[in-house]
C-alpha cells in the first residue's frame, strides 16, 4: 500500500484497530494486494480534491468571487458536497493548528505543512477561527444539495468587520477631548505632592494676558502647595504661605508681590529667600520670572500709628 493511503485509513479509524482492520479488509476484498491511495478514498467516500485547498486559499484572501468558482466547479464534477465540506473544515483546522504553533498534532506531509504555514501567515488567528466556525456548521446543510451554504459561508469570511482586519497600529485612537477656551476653568486642582517637583505643561492652564493676574490670585494655595521639593522647609515658603502675602501686578516676566507687613518684605528681599520665591512661583507658572516687593501698610489703625510714632513689626503671630 502506499504510504499516503495508510495514513488515510489510520486518520479514518481514529485510533480504532478495529475499525483499520475492517478496512483493511475491505479494501483487500475490493481490490486484492495493492492498494492505491485513491481507492481508499473512494472507500471512505473522500473526494481527495485539491480545490479544498484551493477554497481555503480564497478564503484567506477573502476573494468571494474566486470562491463562488472553486464550489461550483466541485459541484458541477459530480462530488460529494458534505464530503468536500469536511475536508474543507479539516484543512481549516489544520491552518488553525499551524497559526498556534501545534504542526506536531497534524498526520501531514512536510509539503503540506508547508503549504499551510505559508497560508497561515498571510492569515490573522481571528480569520482562521471565523472560517472554521462557519464551515463546521454547515454538516445538515445539503439535503438536497445545493452549493448555497459553501456560499453564505464564504461570503460572511470575506465581509468580516473592517475592526477585526485591523492590526493594533491601524487602530483609530479616540482624539481627547477638548473643552473650548472660554469653559476652560481658572482655578487648577491640587496636586498630589510627588508631582508638585515639575508639573508637566498640561497640568497647568495657559495664562493667557491680561487673565495671570488673576488666576495667580485665584491659585495661590496652588502656588505653595505645588512647590518644589528643594523648597519645603525654605523660611521663602513660609512667608508667602502668610495671609497677608498677595500678587498685585506681572511687569513683564517680574511678579510684584504685596505685603502687609514690612517684615515679611524685608525678608523675603534676602538673596537667598527672593531667589526661592521666584522659583517657587517661576514653578508654578511655567516660565522663569523675577519678583519684585512692595509694602502695603496693615489696614488696622493701631498698627499703623504704632508705626508712625516709631514702633516696628518685630514678628506675626498667624491666626
Amino acid at each position: 500500500m502506499e504510504p499516503e493511503a495508510l495514513r488515510l485509513i489510520a486518520r479514518s479509524a481514529t485510533g480504532s484497530l478495529r475499525d483499520a482492520e475492517n478496512l483493511l479488509e475491505q479494501l483487500a476484498t475490493y481490490y486484492g494486494t495493492n492498494i492505491e491511495l485513491g481507492q481508499v478514498q473512494i472507500i471512505l467516500g473522500v473526494t481527495g480534491d485539491e480545490r479544498a485547498k484551493e477554497l481555503v486559499k480564497h478564503i484567506v484572501n477573502s476573494d468571494i468571487s474566486a470562491g463562488m468558482k472553486t464550489i461550483n466547479a466541485v459541484n458541477n464534477d459530480g462530488l460529494d458536497l458534505k464530503q468536500f465540506s469536511r475536508e474543507l473544515v479539516a484543512y481549516l483546522r489544520g491552518l488553525l493548528l499551524i497559526k498556534n504553533g501545534c504542526q506536531k498534532e497534524l498526520d501531514l506531509t512536510s509539503e503540506e505543512i508547508a503549504e499551510l504555514r505559508e497560508l497561515a501567515a498571510k492569515a490573522s488567528l481571528e480569520q482562521i477561527l471565523r472560517a472554521v466556525k462557519l464551515f463546521g456548521q454547515l454538516e445538515l446543510g445539503f439535503e438536497n444539495y445545493s452549493t448555497l451554504p459553501l456560499e453564505l459561508a464564504l461570503v460572511d469570511c470575506a465581509l468580516t468587520p473592517v475592526e477585526e482586519r485591523r492590526t493594533p497600529t491601524e487602530q483609530a485612537e479616540p482624539e481627547p477631548a477638548t473643552l473650548p477656551k472660554a469653559a476652560m476653568p481658572p482655578v487648577i486642582p491640587p496636586q498630589p505632592q510627588h508631582l508638585a517637583a515639575k508639573p508637566e505643561p498640561a497640568i497647568v492652564t495657559p495664562l493667557e494676558p491680561g487673565g495671570k493676574l488673576e488666576q495667580l490670585r485665584l491659585n495661590w494655595k496652588q502656588v505653595i502647595e505645588q512647590a518644589p521639593e528643594s523648597s519645603k522647609r525654605t523660611p521663602a515658603l513660609a512667608i508667602l504661605r502668610s495671609a497677608g502675602v498677595k500678587p498685585i501686578a506681572f511687569e513683564g516676566d517680574t511678579v510684584v508681590l504685596s505685603f502687609r507687613f514690612s517684615y515679611h518684605k524685608e525678608k523675603i528681599e534676602e538673596p537667598e529667600n527672593k531667589k526661592v520665591a521666584a522659583e517657587i512661583i517661576s514653578n508654578f507658572i511655567g516660565h522663569a520670572c523675577q519678583v519684585r516687593c512692595v509694602y502695603e501698610a496693615e489696614g488696622n489703625h493701631l498698627v499703623r500709628e504704632a508705626q508712625r510714632i516709631g514702633g516696628q513689626i518685630i514678628e506675626v503671630e498667624e491666626k
